[in-house]
C-alpha cells in the first residue's frame, strides 16, 4: 500500500469516528428519557454531597475520565 493510500484510509477512519460520535450525541439529544435520568442522577449527587456524602467514579483510564465529566 502506498503512503498516500494509507493517509487516505486514516483520514476516512478519523471522519468515521467523528461521524459516529456525532450520531450518538444526536440520539442522546432527542432522548427525553435520557434527559430525565441524567437530571435525576444529578439531583441525587447534589443531595448526597449536601448531606456530607461522597461520590465515587469508577473506570479504567478514559472511562474514569468520562465518568467524571
Amino acid at each position: 500500500m502506498k503512503p498516500q493510500e494509507k493517509i487516505t484510509l486514516l483520514n476516512d477512519l478519523v471522519r468515521d469516528r467523528i461521524r459516529r460520535s456525532i450520531d450518538v450525541k444526536k440520539a442522546l439529544l432527542l432522548d427525553a428519557g435520557f434527559h430525565t435520568l441524567v437530571s435525576q442522577v444529578a439531583m441525587q449527587i447534589v443531595k448526597s454531597l449536601r448531606a456530607g456524602g461522597k461520590v465515587f467514579f469508577f473506570g479504567n483510564g478514559g472511562s474514569a475520565a468520562d465518568a467524571q465529566h
